[in-house]
């Protein structure tokens, strides 16, 4: 796992695609919720929606944080991309939240 210093500031940890707890975001807690739900390689999250994770989880674990959904949008970005994400602040999941209404 390398450093890598983005335009924006902030420093990306270059990792491989080989364990979900390899992707941005994506710890211990987050891993097994994956888990639970039949996604235990980050190669599958290439095939899945996040809103269809989101609402799989919560069919286990009744309502879950929306940060949970924000948290899978930002791991699929990062994994559908192959790790080569242009801008870093695209591999935070705060970036990932629902649109405001207008």
């Amino acid at each position: 796992m390398t450093d890598v210093q983005r335009g924006s500031g902030v420093v990306v940890k270059q990792v491989g695609l080989d364990r979900l707890e390899s992707l941005p975001g994506i710890g211990p807690s987050i891993a097994e919720d994956l888990r639970r739900i039949g996604v235990h390689d980050p190669a599958q999250l290439r095939h899945e929606e996040p809103e269809d994770l989101y609402e799989r989880l919560q069919a286990v674990d009744g309502p879950t944080d929306r940060c949970v959904l924000y948290t899978f949008r930002a791991a699929h970005h990062f994994v559908t991309r192959n790790g080569a994400v242009d801008d870093a602040a695209l591999l935070l999941w705060w970036n990932w939240t629902d649109p405001s209404p207008t």
